[in-house]
């Protein structure tokens, strides 16, 4: 499971889950960012109480939106985070090591 969140006034929301034996389709992603961007932009009209002479703009800001790192790397187009340049902090490619039965990354200062 590959969970979307969102953080809206200090509260920390599930917006999305994406499900499957697949990777998620990083599209359906963008997508959801796309409608975030609009809603910060553009916002939404309420009606308090029904009454519709009332109508208020409200805009919805993100402050955040933690992502899982097998999805990160998607959407900032980079490499995977245990790939050659896969960092998302720095321009270090890394260095791959042997550990126990198999290999890892590491990026060192």
């Amino acid at each position: 499971m590959w969970p979307i969140f969102v953080g809206i006034n200090e509260n920390i929301l599930l917006t999305g889950l994406w499900y499957g034996t697949e990777k998620t389709n990083v599209q359906l992603f963008i997508k959801f960012v796309d409608e975030l961007q609009d809603l910060h932009e553009n916002g939404l009209v309420c009606f308090p109480n029904g009454q519709l002479a009332k109508s208020e703009q409200i805009h919805v800001h993100t402050i955040l939106s933690p992502i899982v790192s097998v999805t990160r790397y998607m959407l900032q187009n980079m490499h995977q985070y245990n790939g050659q340049f896969g960092c998302s902090f720095c321009l270090h490619p890394g260095e791959r090591i042997s550990v126990e039965n198999g290999y890892a990354r590491v990026y060192s200062p």
